[in-house]
């Protein structure tokens, strides 16, 4: 190396080509979900994106923009320490609780019938994965144990998201 270039630092620096651009992409469709959930004048597509998000996650759908934004800011000492695709498994568990909890809550000492498709169409008490998962836990824990569950699991979620191994 010559003494008249410094040597790169940081993990942004490793990104070559393509792979700069994920962050700024990243950030767009965060933005892009965030305005499909608050307003309609998004055309069909951010119509169609809200409605499926809400119909698979319910109120779990409004934390996707805060986790793309999270992968966003932390793309690059992700890629660096290859774990990208962990911190996706993360923010889908974590979007899947909040999802869980929901249900819980909504159902909190009551039996409603079990169907999914309902959840998926209304967009309530979890929507479709939300149900389907916390449905079955609350059958063998109850509301309040899911939530507790559903709450120890988040903790050590975040607890490996900002780790710094």
């Amino acid at each position: 190396m010559s003494d008249n270039k410094k040597p790169r630092e940081g993990y942004y620096s490793a990104l070559t080509g393509a792979r700069r651009a994920v962050p700024i992409i990243l950030s767009a469709i965060a933005l892009f979900v965030t305005v499909c959930f608050i307003t309609n004048s998004v055309g069909a597509l951010g119509q169609t994106v809200s409605s499926f998000l809400r119909g698979l996650f319910s109120f779990g759908a409004y934390a996707i923009p805060v986790m793309l934004v999270l992968h966003a800011v932390f793309y690059a000492e992700d890629y660096a320490k290859k774990r990208v695709l962990s911190r996706a498994v993360f923010s889908l568990i974590t979007v899947t609780l909040i999802s869980i909890v929901e249900y819980a809550i909504a159902f909190w000492g009551q039996e409603y019938p079990f169907t999914p498709v309902e959840f998926y169409n209304r967009a309530c008490a979890g929507g479709l994965i939300g149900s389907t998962v916390a449905f079955g836990l609350v059958q063998f824990l109850g509301s309040l144990g899911v939530v507790i569950l559903a709450f120890a699991i988040a903790a050590i979620y975040v607890t490996f998201f900002f780790s710094n191994p």
